[in-house]
């Protein structure tokens, strides 16, 4: 899109509904033209849907993988608020996580800036201002996604093929770089369980470019992995081209995982031992009649699924997989997180922004 004329000629005799979709692809190739997009295979700046404002709630044409949503299904989650800028002027944000309050100390938002090769703190804002995120950690690996473990303690996937935990003392712990002997790719994102086992993805978008670090994949696998509470790692899926974002149902029986090229959110059970189950395919994400990236997974307490999809915003699936709504942003959604002292705070990471929206049901776990 670099090449993009400035002028658009528009016939004499066109109608007036006719110009307003000539001014509005004139403003969608705007928005496209100050996208960023690192690396030629980074697939979750795909195109979509393109967001021109900051809509609440865009309503993408229904397709034969959706069923158009009642009007007010999003609002009973999310409505009346929508998404209200807290941070801009960054690279690329990913892997947000919210560090709850502590000892009379307020609580604040972690996120990455991958080609930064830096961890961010973001103390929120009040209400419609903005803030300057403060370095927490750099260099970063080139970390992606953040979470914390059942002790409250950091874990960071890193770009540059591993996994670690910041403990307690400032000390790094490092929980996962080889399987059978091989080294990871650039594990993206993760999630915890309630008995303390992390699942990670691993995916190859680390391997080069200002996402990463100039390698070959040792491995040859695109794998999900389990960290058990022992310490151990596991291989649990390994049939996903581009695994990427991860979460857990609230109940811990269920495993959502993006494939992020193919713009499908796959769902696995979780055995009591911690194995899964043989996938499904949970939803197919659709911007109109264009394919939408499955990025970054969370869910709420309800057992709702949210899904960062690029430019066509926050896609919100209820337990069943149907479409509930879609979340516009003026940026392209990467990743998010539930958080503030309620839990009803959704935090989206957005290109070079970091937004954020007050929801109704508060995040799993919160």
């Amino acid at each position: 899109m670099r090449g993009l004329s400035r002028f658009v000629l528009i016939p004499f005799d066109v109608s007036p509904p006719m110009l307003i979709t000539h001014f509005a692809c004139l403003l969608s190739a705007s928005v496209l033209a100050q996208s960023s997009d690192f690396g030629g295979d980074r697939r979750d700046v795909m195109p979509a849907t393109l967001v021109l404002h900051a809509a609440a709630r865009p309503q993408p044409e229904p397709t034969q993988a959706e069923k158009p949503a009642a009007p007010d299904r999003l609002d009973q989650i999310v409505g009346p608020s929508e998404p209200e800028l807290m941070a801009s002027g960054l690279q690329f944000t990913e892997g947000p996580v919210w560090v709850p309050a502590k000892d009379g100390k307020p609580g604040y938002l972690l996120f990455s800036d991958i080609p930064a090769d830096t961890i961010y703190r973001l103390d929120p804002p009040k209400a419609g201002q903005t803030a300057k995120p403060e370095v927490f950690r750099s260099p970063s690996g080139k970390s992606n996604g953040l979470i914390l473990d059942r002790e409250g303690r950091l874990v960071i996937c890193e770009h540059a093929g591993r996994v670690v935990r910041i403990e307690t003392n400032g000390d790094l712990t490092v929980l996962a770089e080889k399987w059978e002997d091989k080294r990871l790719n650039s594990p993206n994102d993760l999630c915890v369980g309630k008995d303390g086992s992390i699942f990670f993805t691993d995916p190859p978008y680390g391997l080069g470019g200002p996402l990463g670090f100039a390698r070959e994949s040792e491995t040859k696998i695109r794998g999900v992995y389990r960290i058990d509470p022992q310490g151990k790692l596991h291989l649990v899926v390994d049939d996903l081209e581009t695994p990427n974002g991860i979460a857990l149902s609230p109940d811990n029986k269920t495993l959502y995982i993006g494939n992020h090229g193919k713009g499908v959110v796959w769902s696995y059970p979780v055995k009591a031992d911690g194995t899964v189950g043989e996938g499904k395919v949970f939803a197919e994400l659709k911007a109109g009649q264009r394919r939408a990236g499955a990025d970054g997974v969370r869910t709420d307490r309800d057992g709702n699924v949210y899904i960062g999809a690029g430019r066509s915003g926050v896609h919100v699936l209820d337990p069943t997989g149907e479409l509930i709504g879609i979340i516009g942003l003026p940026r392209g959604a990467t990743n998010l997180c539930f958080g503030g002292d309620d839990g009803r705070t959704l935090f989206v990471v957005a290109g070079d922004s970091v937004y954020r929206l007050r929801v109704k049901v508060p995040g799993a776990g919160m």
